[in-house]
């Protein structure tokens, strides 16, 4: 995703992946509806789906009652979440990085770097005994959790390690009734679920284990064994196409960022894969990256802008470090409190529309603001049905490089005029729309939405020049 952010906005970018070949499985599969709006946005949407399975709701098996079904409320223009591997969303973004330009790399791995004044001095091994030496003017580590990014900046990883570890299974499963739900059984003996994905009796099992070293063979036999113990029904589960184990942990780097080195995705933040979080948080690391780094290389805003990234989006990664590791203790504890809320939270949050709601506004991403006004600043706040300062808005239904400054019901010639006035020298970075959106709006408003879809600001068009100003701050003119 960073790479293609960069090279769609015409950056030149290097991009070098460790590994020579691609991964024989994956451990993300879920797709959230803030990660289809942005795939949407930039055209990749359609080939995304291609190999996608939607899923409307879950069934919850467990020890304090009888099964409760969790339907999805429909919210979003796209579904979520979506079914997708792993192997599918990448192949779609590299063949898109690809067709602008950028070769990836394979096999080439970076060993060290050096900060200048002026630039970055790395080193780059393509096989043993064959380095380069180059200059770069930024280096983004997307280079996960064991990113030498982050050891060279010398930034810590605090955190945990869970002592229960996810054994992972893709295989075809007879006995499930419901292809398009999850399932997922809690009992004394252990935590298993499986979740649909694309083929005729096809899932992803899910299975939460302790006191299994990393490097044990996880045989079909294993996984009858826990199936037997802890699913409530007979299933009869076929040889699985790819099986692993891992262990997980809650950890996130002292900082995202220091001068133009970033950090962005498990290289930055780590977490349990409880609500399906983390591959498309990493994707929102660097689409809100992306078009801040693109204007500065542009010569669009300056440096200064850059700080915001860190500002932004370490609120986002602290706020899903403390729900996963909620969730996930949720999942595999079984004290008294955890028993009592299955047995009583669990039917009430299915019956509340309400709850549901908030639920999955959370876990589709969609409810992400930034909420302290670090680029979303204006004095004059206003909310309304369609915008509120920091929330991602889809009025944009393409998203570019430019800021939009939306007049909303705006009719006076003369006032139209006077803000395009304002903008002028700024017509690489701003653009300009007259708009009306709603009857509830009634009152004349200049709206101004940033390049990722997030809004800037919402003001009365009679305080337009302070609204311009605070947008200035963060660009430069030609």
């Amino acid at each position: 995703m960073m790479a293609h952010e960069l090279a769609r906005f015409g950056v030149n970018v290097r991009l070098i992946d460790e590994r020579r070949e691609k991964e024989p499985g994956s451990k993300a599969i879920g797709v959230q509806a803030r990660t289809l709006e942005i795939f949407s946005a930039l055209g990749l949407y359609e080939e995304l789906i291609k190999e996608s399975h939607q899923v409307t709701g879950g069934t919850i098996f467990s020890d304090e009652n009888a099964p409760i079904h969790v339907a999805f409320p429909e919210l979003f223009g796209f579904p979520t979440p979506v079914i997708i591997d792993q192997r599918h969303t990448e192949a779609v973004l590299e063949n898109a990085v690809v067709k602008l330009g950028v070769v990836v790399e394979r096999g080439a791995r970076l060993v060290d770097f050096f900060l200048h004044e002026d630039s970055i001095e790395a080193t780059i091994e393509h096989g043993p005994g064959a380095t380069e030496q180059v200059y770069f003017s930024d280096v983004i580590g997307a280079d996960g959790a064991h990113s030498t990014v982050r050891k060279q900046l010398g930034f810590a990883f605090s955190g945990k390690r869970y002592r229960e570890g996810f054994i992972v299974a893709d295989a075809e499963v007879t006995g499930l009734d419901d292809h398009e739900s999850f399932q997922v059984s809690f009992k004394k003996s252990g935590v298993l679920g499986f979740i649909p994905m694309k083929g005729l009796n096809h899932y992803r099992i899910l299975a939460v284990m302790r006191d299994i070293s990393s490097d044990q063979n996880i045989s079909f036999e294993m996984l009858q064994n826990i199936v037997q113990k802890v699913w409530p029904k007979p299933l009869v589960i076929n040889k699985p196409t790819w099986t692993s184990y891992f262990h997980v942990s809650c950890r996130s780097a002292a900082h995202y960022q220091k001068g133009r080195v970033f950090l962005v995705g498990d290289a930055a933040h780590i977490h349990s894969p409880a609500g399906a979080q983390g591959m498309n948080t990493g994707l929102q690391d660097a689409f809100n990256l992306g078009f801040k780094l693109a204007l500065v290389k542009k010569g669009l805003a300056p440096s200064s802008i850059l700080e915001t990234y860190e500002m932004e989006r370490r609120p986002v990664g602290e706020f899903l470090l403390k729900y996963t590791d909620r969730l996930f203790r949720s999942m595999v504890q079984g004290s008294f409190w955890v028993r009592l809320f299955r047995r009583y939270f669990l039917p009430y949050f299915s019956q509340s529309k309400r709850l549901r709601t908030r639920a999955i506004r959370i876990i589709s991403q969609t409810a992400i603001r930034y909420e302290k006004g670090v680029l979303c600043s204006a004095r004059h706040h206003l909310k309304t049905s369609c915008f509120r300062v920091g929330v991602r808005t889809t009025v944009r239904s393409k998203l570019d490089l430019k800021f939009l400054v939306l007049l909303v019901n705006v009719k006076s010639v003369e006032q139209i005029a006077q803000i395009k006035a304002e903008l002028a020298g700024y017509e690489g970075s701003v653009m300009v729309d007259i708009k009306k959106i709603s009857e509830e709006l009634t009152n004349d408003l200049l709206v101004i939405i940033r390049p990722d879809g997030h809004v800037f600001c919402v003001a009365p068009i009679s305080a337009y020049k302070e609204s311009l100003l605070s947008l200035k701050k963060f660009l430069v003119a030609a």
